[in-house]
C-alpha cells in the first residue's frame, strides 16, 4: 500500500482507494480485528473456508453479541492442534501451504515476521530461534490469517489506525506476571502514539499490535472518506467503563482541503442548528477553496501526534 499524491479536486469526489480505519479506543487484538471486519461485511463463509485450509483442525465461528449496549461480532476459535511452541519457519510454512490468495499469504507472513522480530529483540535471541508461545497457539494463527483474509475480501487498499489504548495493570504470560503493555507489544509499538484509559487490563495484545504496525499505512485521526460500512469486533470482557469493541470503518478516501479540517476541529455546532458545514466554510474562508491532499506535516507515517479526545 502506497500513499497517493492528490491533485486539486472536488473534495466530495472519492479518490477510488478503499480504506479501512481501525478505531482502537478499547485497544486491538487479533480476534477483535477479525470480528470487526466480518461485522463490516467481510464474507464469513469465505473466511472460515480459508482458515480451514490451514489444517489446524480448529473450529472457527462468528457470534453476535453485545458490549455495553453496542451490537458486535465475536470471533471464536475452538480446539485444533496444540503445541507448546512453534518456530516462525513452521508458521510460515502453514501459511504458504494453505489455499489462500497470494496477497493474504504475503500479509500474514509479514505480520508474523514483524512479531518474530519483536520477540527476538525482547529475548535477545536470533529470529530463527524464537519460540512463539501464546502467539504460536492456533487461535492467534487464525486471528492473523483471518484478519488479512478479511481485508482482502473487503478489497481494502489502505489501512489506517487510531492512537492505541494499550490498557494498564498486569498480564499473565509464559514468563510470569508482567506490566501492560507486554514486552513484545511495547517493542512493536515503538514510534506509535499510545495511551492508557479504562480498566486495569491488557487491551492491546502482541497480535493486535503486530497487525496494526504491519498492515496500517499510517497512524492518524479519522481520514476524510465516504463511509460505506462499519463494524464492531467484540473483546473478551464486557466493561462498565466503555464498550469493549474495535470499530472498523470502511469507505472510499476523499481529498479534502486542510482549511476544512482546521475549521472542523475548531468549530462546534449545536444540535438542531440551521448552520451547515458549507455555510460555515463560506463564512470562514470567504471565497472558493482548492482541495488538496491531506498529508501529515511531519511526513512520518508512524508518529503523527493528535490532541483529539477519544
Amino acid at each position: 500500500m502506497h500513499d497517493a499524491d492528490f491533485e486539486a479536486a472536488d473534495p466530495q469526489q472519492p479518490s477510488g482507494l478503499r480504506i479501512c480505519y481501525l478505531e482502537a479506543f478499547s485497544g486491538i487484538s487479533g480476534d477483535m480485528t477479525v470480528g470487526a471486519l466480518a461485522d463490516a461485511g467481510a464474507d464469513v463463509e469465505r473466511i472460515e473456508a480459508g482458515l480451514a485450509s490451514l489444517n489446524t483442525g480448529a473450529d472457527v465461528r462468528f457470534e453476535k453479541t453485545m458490549r455495553r449496549g453496542i451490537a458486535a461480532t465475536k470471533f471464536k476459535v475452538r480446539g485444533g492442534e496444540t503445541r507448546a511452541h512453534r518456530h516462525l519457519r513452521q508458521i510460515l510454512q502453514m501459511i504458504e501451504q494453505a489455499a489462500l490468495p497470494d496477497l493474504v499469504k504475503e500479509d500474514a507472513s509479514r505480520v508474523f515476521r514483524r512479531l518474530g522480530e519483536a520477540e527476538a529483540a525482547v529475548h535477545n535471541v536470533p529470529l530463527e530461534k524464537v519460540h512463539f508461545h501464546e502467539v504460536g497457539a492456533v487461535d492467534s494463527i487464525c486471528d492473523i490469517v483471518g484478519s488479512c483474509l478479511a481485508l482482502a475480501l473487503l478489497k481494502i487498499d489502505r489501512v489506517y489506525v487510531s492512537p492505541l489504548n494499550v490498557g494498564s495493570g498486569t498480564v499473565e504470560t509464559e514468563h510470569g506476571i508482567l506490566p501492560v503493555p507486554a514486552p513484545a507489544t511495547a517493542r512493536l509499538l515503538q514510534g506509535w502514539t499510545v495511551y492508557s484509559r479504562g480498566p486495569a487490563a491488557e487491551l492491546t495484545t502482541p497480535t493486535g499490535a503486530a497487525l496494526a504496525c504491519s498492515l496500517a499505512a499510517r497512524l492518524r485521526p479519522l481520514p476524510a472518506m465516504k463511509i460505506t460500512a462499519s463494524g464492531y469486533g467484540a473483546g473478551d470482557w464486557d466493561f462498565t467503563e466503555h464498550a469493549n469493541v474495535l470499530r472498523a470503518i470502511i469507505g472510499e478516501e476523499t481529498p479534502v482541503a486542510p482549511e476544512i479540517v482546521t475549521l472542523a476541529r475548531s468549530t462546534t455546532f449545536e444540535v438542531g442548528s440551521p448552520d451547515s458545514a458549507a455555510d460555515a466554510r463560506r463564512r470562514y474562508l470567504g471565497s472558493p477553496f482548492d482541495a488538496t491532499g491531506l498529508v501529515g506535516a511531519s511526513g512520518d507515517d508512524h508518529n503523527i501526534q493528535t490532541q483529539d479526545a477519544f
